[in-house]
């Protein structure tokens, strides 16, 4: 299922931009439940995907203003945009 790293609840029309997002086994994401954006994060950092693609550890204090979520959720988008073009689409020319 997918998870929004930054609750939707919490926030506006940022939250919803992909770097704000993981995909999750259900069963992973249910656990997260209702937890404090900060917790989540930690939680969230010790499964594989976060490894390839980080949650950045300035997100515990940058994410106090929707100007900054946007900024910071563009950027790991940027980086999953990355990621999927060299590791997962990228058809060798030969």
């Amino acid at each position: 299922s997918i998870e929004h790293i930054y609750p939707q609840a919490k926030g506006g029309g940022e939250v919803h931009i992909i770097g704000n997002l993981m995909l999750l086994p259900r069963s992973v994401n249910e656990t997260l439940g209702e937890q404090d954006v900060i917790c989540k994060i930690d939680t969230l950092r010790e499964y594989p995907m976060v490894k390839e693609i980080e949650i950045p550890d300035s997100w515990s204090h940058t994410l106090n203003t929707p100007e900054n979520r946007r900024e910071e959720f563009n950027k790991r988008a940027e980086l999953m945009a990355r990621y999927g073009f060299e590791n997962i689409w990228n058809i060798p020319s030969d």
